[in-house]
């Protein structure tokens, strides 16, 4: 009935007062509200001839906040968008329009957060671990590679040498229950998983069986 349809109009107008949202987002509120798909469907017409509801632009917009100020590659965020209801046909169109080095900005953004929350391992893991998160966060290998030129993380010998005594004591402590030689080789291959060099292993090794 008209009264149904005018109800679930002003659900919908009420639930994008707040922010913009999807056709699929509005169409999934209105269930929340048992109403039926044919009155779902009316109200979702109507928003979108008013103008409120127009899934090409959100889809827009979205992407465009998202290259000045967010951290997601374009494979993860057509993903994300999916998600919100997007068509794949209107996404493809949507980032094919937008050039590969529109991107690096993001991919530095995500970068430079990540070596800040690693700072405390060994260079190689820092990086290591820094192509593996733009790579997750969606980025090709273009935009990995240039981001990390950007970035240019430098590494800090002494700060790094400092840390694999740590480490290496710490791992030497752990490790007490097993014979000198293979203590040694069991630490010595941790050492090496977390990106510290071998000859700088070998030599606190040393040093460590020698205390």
């Amino acid at each position: 009935s008209s009264e149904v349809t005018a109800m679930g109009l002003e659900i919908g107008l009420t639930y994008i007062s707040h922010q913009s949202r999807t056709s699929k987002e509005v169409s999934d509120r209105l269930a929340k509200e048992d109403l039926p798909a044919d009155v779902i469907q009316k109200v979702l017409t109507r928003l979108t001839d008013l103008g409120f509801l127009d899934d090409a632009d959100y889809a827009h917009r979205y992407i465009e906040e998202h290259l000045k100020m967010g951290e997601l590659g374009p494979r993860t965020l057509q993903h994300k968008l999916q998600q919100k209801g997007l068509k794949p046909d209107l996404l493809a169109n949507e980032l094919a329009a937008i050039p590969t080095t529109a991107w690096l900005d993001a991919a530095v953004r995500a970068g430079q957060k990540n070596l800040r929350h690693h700072q405390h391992r060994a260079y190689k893991d820092q990086l290591q671990r820094l192509r593996v998160a733009l790579m997750q966060k969606g980025f090709d290998d273009t935009t990995i590679q240039t981001a990390i030129a950007t970035i240019d993380p430098q590494p800090d010998p002494e700060a790094e040498s400092d840390l694999l005594k740590l480490e290496a004591a710490k791992q030497w402590r752990l490790k007490a229950k097993y014979g000198d030689r293979e203590r040694k080789q069991k630490v010595k291959t941790t050492l090496f998983r977390k990106g510290f060099d071998v000859e700088a292993i070998d030599e606190v090794l040393n040093d460590l069986a020698e205390s």
